[in-house]
């Protein structure tokens, strides 16, 4: 019962949650979000916040380039598709089809 209120309330609210969080003019420096700033560049934020990120920094102070774990899903990747983040919808489609077509054809 519970459950089934929390998603009518969900479905209702959904479409106004932006204007909603806006209202409350929260700051960029307060929220502290990658996905939440207003300049809405999420990609950029995103990869700038990780390269600024304790985690991806290794003892000696140096930037961790490729993290371990890549070299294990690297051959599953297409990297083409993945320097095209930035650039149109169709672009994107295109490249994700290569890729696809790339994965069938290692398997």
């Amino acid at each position: 019962m519970k459950r089934y209120a929390v998603d009518k309330l969900m479905k209702i609210l959904r479409p106004n949650v932006i204007p909603l969080v806006e209202s409350f003019d929260i700051s960029d420096t307060i929220l502290n979000s990658s996905l939440g700033n207003s300049n809405g560049q999420v990609y950029e934020n995103i990869l700038k916040s990780a390269k600024s990120s304790s985690m991806n920094v290794m003892n000696n102070g140096k930037m961790i380039d490729t993290p371990p774990f890549f070299k294990s899903v690297e051959k599953y990747l297409s990297k083409d598709f993945l320097k095209f983040g930035h650039q149109s919808s169709n672009t994107i489609i295109n490249a994700a089809k290569t890729s696809m077509k790339h994965t069938k054809s290692m398997l």
